[in-house]
This record gives C-alpha cells, structure tokens and sequence, in this order.
C-alpha cells in the first residue's frame, strides 16, 4: 500500500519536476478504455514530451513553467483515497516539500473517492496540488506543480482539469469498508 502511495507521489513529482523530454505530438485528450478514463487537457496547457513511466498518462507544460499530469496505479481491494494521499505525504516529506495537507474533497461535482494533498515545494518556492482518486482496483493522480508567484494554477485552473478528468466507474461503486489512516481525520497532517 505504501508502495503504491510512493510510487504515485514520485511519478507526480517527476512528472511536475521539469525533466528534458521528447515532444508527444498535438493530442489535447486522452482516452483509455482498460484505465476507465478519460482527460480533456484545459486552455493554457501545452502536451509536455512524454516520459518513459507507463503509469503517467498525461504530462503539460503552462508557459509560466507550471506542470501538470495525470498518474494511474493499480490498488488494493478497499483502498481508500484518504489513505493514498495520506502515504504519498511521507514520501513526499522525504524530498523536501512542506505545509503538506491531506483533506477528503469537499468539491461535491467530484463523485468518485477522492483527496487532496497540498503543499509547498523546498524553499516554498513551487506550489504543488494533488488530487486522489479512487474507483475499484485504481487510482488516479492529478499533480499540478506552479511557481508560487501563480497561484491561480493550483486553485481555479487545478479545479476545472480536476473536472475534465472523466473516470468510468466499476459496476459495484460500494466504497464501504475502505481502510483509513490514523492521520485521515487531523484537518492538517502538519509539516515534517
């Protein structure tokens, strides 16, 4: 499970750190039909080269140096996204962000289980926003990783690519019994 979270959290930062990579071509929408998704890439965003990791399905650039991607994993039965975005926070303590909190989302046009991780890059100097998501045996990331001086990138332009993401849900849709972490219900998982 913590692997999952980790690997999620790393894939997002990597994709949101800047890397060199080959161009992708003009696609502005991704669709999958084994990955149940489907994402529309809003105004403003550019298709970034892709990466060699098979789980990052998206990657953009903003001109102001923004990034922003879209990660999918495998989970485990009643994985919550609670949980995931509580995991991925430790490992993302480990590469120096801080002010990272987890909080169930509020937005009620999000349907599917979902959390939000924020926080601060080192030195305060990146803006980092992730949403987790999970239906059945997957979930999905979104990352957008901003300058501070652009904070709009991790609030109203986060929320309208959050809502162009389109997930297929399973035919059971039942999330009772989803594990939780003792952390899940602080309203601030606080700095390191």
């Amino acid at each position: 499970m913590r692997r999952a979270a980790a690997l999620l959290a790393l894939a997002g930062f990597a994709g949101a750190g800047g890397l060199a990579l080959s161009a992708v071509g003009p696609s502005r929408r991704f669709q999958s039909a084994d990955l149940r998704c489907a994402f529309t890439l809003p105004r403003g965003w550019e298709p970034a080269p892709q990466i060699g990791y098979p789980r990052v399905l998206v990657l953009a650039n903003a001109p102001d140096g923004a990034r922003l991607d879209l990660v999918v994993q495998p989970v485990g039965a009643g994985t919550s996204a609670i949980t995931l975005a509580a995991d991925a926070r430790a490992a993302l303590v480990k590469l120096g962000f801080g002010d990272l909190r987890v909080s169930p989302e509020a937005d009620e046009r999000v349907t599917h289980d979902a959390a939000r991780l924020e926080g601060r890059g080192a030195g305060g100097r990146t803006l980092l926003r992730q949403e987790y998501l999970v239906d059945g045996n997957l979930a999905w990331v979104l990352t957008v990783a901003t300058p501070a001086s652009r904070p709009a990138r991790v609030g109203s332009e986060f929320l309208d690519a959050l809502l162009a993401l389109e997930i297929t849900p399973t035919a059971t849709g039942d999330r009772s019994g989803l594990e939780q972490p003792a952390s899940a219900g602080l309203p601030d998982a606080g700095a390191p």
